[in-house]
């Protein structure tokens, strides 16, 4: 597997959807997400991932009301019992046959350009994450996660044992460089 900087062309070379070669895995986990959202999501995908060979694999994780999406470069895996938005994206990155993956939620929105200024970012050591804002990007609710492990259970906080997070209530100090593509609520 080689990382999306590996995969960057020359730009005079440059197509459609940005300087990106080699197929792409775009792995989007789901669960009770709204099927407009989703939709509206993957289309989102196809819309600005022009020009690059793609697939899209969607992981319904045993939604209440399964989750479709009819295209020829989306496959829908749809999950009998729940495993986890964790399992599900390692489910989805194990049936990837790109070159490279790029791990997306089910309520996302994307700038035309966001995948031609993702590859510079990915081998520069930077935390890569999404501003979690509204969908008309006036409001932002959060600048990302902050994430840890908690190795056994502590009741007094409400920890299991897994990945804990919380939100970053506030932007970044170091400087930030947009990448230009939002995860937020349907409103």
């Amino acid at each position: 597997m080689q990382t999306l900087n590996a995969l960057k062309t020359n730009q005079e070379e440059s197509h459609d959807s940005g300087g990106v070669s080699g197929r792409v895995s775009f792995v989007i986990p789901a669960r009770n997400e709204d099927q407009d959202v989703v939709a509206k999501t993957i289309q989102g995908i196809l819309d600005t991932a022009r020009g690059v060979e793609r697939e899209i694999i969607l992981i319904d994780d045993a939604s209440e009301t399964p989750l479709t999406f009819e295209h020829p470069e989306v496959t829908v895996i749809r999950n009998e019992s729940p495993i986890g938005v964790s399992r599900a994206r390692r489910d989805g990155s194990q049936r990837a046959t790109g070159d490279a993956i790029v791990w997306l939620d089910g309520h996302m929105t994307f700038a035309e350009d966001w995948l031609d200024r993702l590859p510079p970012e990915v081998d520069s050591g930077a935390l890569l994450c999404t501003p979690y804002m509204s969908y008309d990007r006036s409001q932002v609710y959060a600048w990302g996660s902050n994430f840890g492990w908690c190795a056994r259970r502590k009741f007094k906080f409400g920890q299991t044992p897994g990945f804990i997070w919380d939100f970053r209530l506030e932007p970044p100090e170091a400087e930030v460089v947009e990448v230009p593509m939002w995860s937020g609520p349907a409103t």
